[in-house]
């Protein structure tokens, strides 16, 4: 269930862009909360407020745009973060902002929704720790790294590391790898028969000391071989802040009934 809710959040937001509505999907009763820093603040209900709220904003800019950044997600509730565009009425300058927000659903409809500024506060509304807030953040960071060069980020990780692909159903390259260095070998290995090799997390799920990701894979094989695409998952765990473990799954669910979530 929790899938579709994130599915659903993607859609709202693309529908958004389009200047389209996509009431359906709200409660009768739903409750649209907008951040009370912004000017003109107002709590709306019903699917008819979200309409005047969304109006609001479409008829403050001439171009809006928001882009989503990070999707995390807590089953009934789905959390995003990410930065809007904007142009105003008459003007050549855009405009680029933080946005943070709270979806709360209930029987396959949105019912709450919290419209923030930033991603620290929509953690926050969330109910995620400062913990959960720091280890989601070296993650990021420890992915980005990874993208970028094809090796860990010494300073996110123990010296220990474990990088499990046991978990791996079809893995091509099974084991167990213990250590930064035998973790960058294994990378460098995975990487090698790929062209602009890319690395994106598609969603996020919080776990306390575990964090769960959904990610996309992205390159073209060497030699003018086809472009590849996959997604698979990983459990991370954290000991003293810092990821002492890793596992890697060919499917979604088994990694995260591995980190005791069910959806």
């Amino acid at each position: 269930m929790s899938q579709e809710n994130v599915e659903l959040v993607r859609q709202w937001v693309e529908a958004f862009n389009r200047r389209e509505l996509l009431l359906d999907d709200f409660d009768p009763d739903v409750e649209w909360v907008e951040d009370q820093r912004y000017p003109g603040a107002e709590t709306f209900h019903g699917p008819a407020g979200v309409e005047r709220s969304l109006k609001k904003w479409w008829d403050a800019w001439s171009e809006i745009t928001m882009h989503l950044v990070e999707v995390i997600d807590l089953g009934d509730r789905v959390v995003v973060a990410g930065h809007t565009q904007a142009r105003g009425h008459g003007s050549d300058v855009s405009v680029t902002a933080e946005f943070g927000g709270v979806y709360e659903f209930r029987r396959r409809k949105i019912v709450r929704v919290q419209v923030l500024g930033s991603r620290a506060d929509a953690l926050e509304a969330a109910g995620l720790s400062e913990l959960s807030q720091e280890n989601l953040d070296l993650l990021r960071r420890a992915s980005e790294y990874v993208e970028r060069t094809g090796e860990i980020l010494p300073e996110a990780v123990h010296p220990d590391i474990v990088w499990d692909v046991t978990t791996f159903r079809g893995a091509i390259i099974p084991g167990t790898f213990v250590g930064v260095e035998e973790v960058n070998e294994w990378l460098a290995e995975w990487i090698e028969g790929f062209e602009d090799w890319s690395l994106d997390i598609e969603e996020v799920f919080d776990a306390g000391d575990q964090v769960v990701t959904i990610v996309r894979q992205r390159g073209k094989a060497k030699h003018g071989g086809p472009e590849v695409e996959m997604r698979f998952a990983q459990v991370w765990t954290f000991r003293d802040g810092l990821i002492a473990r890793t596992e890697l799954y060919a499917d979604r669910n088994e990694a995260l009934e591995a980190a005791g979530l069910r959806e």
